[in-house]
């Protein structure tokens, strides 16, 4: 009888610890599964909004292109005939002064509508993107600027391109519009399926507090477009002793 009720208390015992063992691999099962499925449905959210986003840029530089540069050229051409036409010495100063904004609003366009113009990123040099954008920002504050590159830049792909040109882009803006530098460096490195961007600049600077502040949106810009690469974005300043920003990516040559 003692044995029969050993027995019987050991079977159930064994049962209880079997169905509870299994209902805890169904939880870490199911646990994981929908954990899995959100990664995904978030995944799939920010690879749509991506699209998107460069969907509306291809838009615009389109609206530049066919729109705004198409009026400004309108206006030099008006311009260059009154020019022609005109006997008036301080008129003609004018027109001559208009004629020279003219041509500045019609480079700054273009270069807009390049660097927006996400399928003429990709098809295009990563090096010489970067150099025509750098050459026509540096030159309007007359800062010293050189680009240099090692290794097959080449291999990047086309999605990963943008992002690096975007995040180079933003980092050049903060130089021009807040660093009061005078020389600017971009170095592109490719080596051992690894691809490393180096900015630097001899600006100003800012203490490293300021990195994390929501108002850099400069900064917090490029920070979101690293992790879209699955890189690593680092940003090294100190007052009075510039400015470094570096960005990291593993297997560059990886569609995203």
């Amino acid at each position: 009888m003692l044995n029969s009720q050993i027995l019987a208390f050991f079977i159930v015992g064994g049962t209880m610890l079997l169905l509870f063992g299994l209902f805890n691999i169904y939880m870490i099962v199911y646990l994981r599964r929908r954990n899995f499925k959100y990664f995904m449905s978030r995944t799939v959210m920010e690879s749509k909004l991506h699209d998107e986003g460069e969907r509306i840029l291809n838009e615009v530089s389109r609206d530049i292109h066919d729109n705004i540069l198409q009026s400004l050229s309108a206006v030099k051409f008006h311009i260059g005939h009154a020019r022609k036409f005109s006997s008036d010495e301080q008129q003609l100063r004018s027109l001559n002064i208009a004629n020279e904004l003219i041509e500045k609003v019609i480079s700054d366009a273009d270069n807009l509508n390049l660097s927006l113009n996400t399928n003429f990123i990709k098809i295009t040099s990563l090096l010489n993107s970067l150099q025509s954008d750098l050459d026509h920002a540096c030159k309007l504050k007359n800062i010293t600027h050189k680009i240099e590159s090692s290794g097959n830049i080449n291999l990047l792909t086309g999605d990963k391109k943008v992002l690096i040109y975007r995040i180079a882009k933003d980092a050049i803006q903060n130089v021009i519009q807040h660093a009061s530098a005078t020389s600017l460096l971009i170095t592109l490195l490719y080596e051992d399926n690894n691809f490393r961007m180096v900015i630097t600049d001899n600006g100003l600077g800012f203490p490293n507090v300021r990195l994390h502040a929501k108002q850099c949106m400069g900064i917090n810009n490029m920070q979101q477009r690293a992790k879209q690469l699955n890189g690593k974005l680092h940003i090294s300043s100190n007052p009075g002793k510039g400015c470094i920003v570096t960005l990291d990516i593993k297997d560059p040559g990886r569609t995203l």
